[in-house]
Formats: structure tokens, C-alpha cells, sequence
């Protein structure tokens, strides 16, 4: 089977699916932006430099180191703030190691009195005498009972 073309034409004829419109120019009027930046100049004071004259940037780096200086001294105002923190933690903590080592040493003073040795001789500087014979209550009757019993073992 053999594929066969048709000779090349000089050139292509267009297919018009709608009649061709003739256009008409619309007035020309210049771009939005240029419209809107006149009517914008007009509201304010002409800002041109006259030939030969500098702009000051004065105002604007005055602005700027005002700002600088502002920001650095919040920075300062907050570490203060922070190292101030600090020294109350630091003194809290050393409050809290001093409360501490006096608990301790009480305790150590209420275990060293509390031994059987100096129970017996603060008894006896009392006048307290030691028991012969130890008797035991009965627990068994009742509290309103009219009296108690008292076992001697």
C-alpha cells in the first residue's frame, strides 16, 4: 500500500468561519497609570529638585537612628528586667538551702534527745523513777465502764 500526498500549494487558503469585521480605531488615549500619576501630582506639591540642588537625607536618617536607638534600649530594659529575675531566683535558692540545713539540724537535735539514754536521764532530772513492774491496761471493757481493769502480768 503505497501513501500518496497532494502537491504543495502556493498558499494555504485561510478557512473564515465569520465574515471579516472592519475595525474602527477607538481615540487614543494614554495608559491609566500615566492618567492616574498626573491627578496624583496635582494633589500634591510639585516635588521636582531645582537644578543644582541636593536632597537632604537628614530627616530620614534621623528617623532611622531614632528607631536604632529605640529598639536598643528595649533590649536593654528587657535584659535588666532578666538579670533582675535571675539575682531573686539566685536568692531564693540560697534561701531555700539555708531553710534546709536548719531542718536538718533540728532533726538531728530531736534524734540525739529522743534516744533511750537521754529519755532516761531527762526522766530522772524530772524526779521520775523507774517502774518495778509493768502493768498493762485491758482493753476489753468498755470506756463508760465504772472501772477499770488493771492486769498485772
Amino acid at each position: 500500500m503505497a501513501i500518496t500526498t497532494l502537491p504543495p500549494t502556493k498558499s494555504p487558503t485561510p478557512l473564515k468561519l465569520l465574515p471579516e469585521i472592519t475595525r474602527t480605531k477607538a481615540p487614543t488615549r494614554p495608559p491609566v497609570i500615566a492618567r492616574g500619576s498626573k491627578v496624583f501630582l496635582r494633589i500634591l506639591p510639585d516635588l521636582k529638585v531645582a537644578p543644582g540642588e541636593r536632597t537632604s537625607f537628614r530627616g530620614f536618617l534621623l528617623i532611622l537612628g531614632a528607631i536604632v536607638i529605640f529598639n536598643v534600649l528595649a533590649l536593654l530594659a528587657i535584659n535588666t528586667v532578666m538579670t533582675s529575675d535571675a539575682f531573686v531566683l539566685e536568692r531564693l535558692k540560697l534561701q531555700t538551702n539555708i531553710a534546709n540545713d536548719q531542718r536538718d539540724a533540728v532533726l538531728k537535735i530531736a534524734e540525739s534527745k529522743a534516744s533511750p539514754d537521754r529519755l532516761a536521764e531527762a526522766a530522772a532530772n524530772l524526779g521520775m523513777i523507774p517502774a518495778k513492774t509493768i502493768i498493762y491496761l485491758d482493753g476489753t471493757t468498755l470506756p463508760d465502764a465504772p472501772s477499770s481493769t488493771l492486769v498485772v502480768p
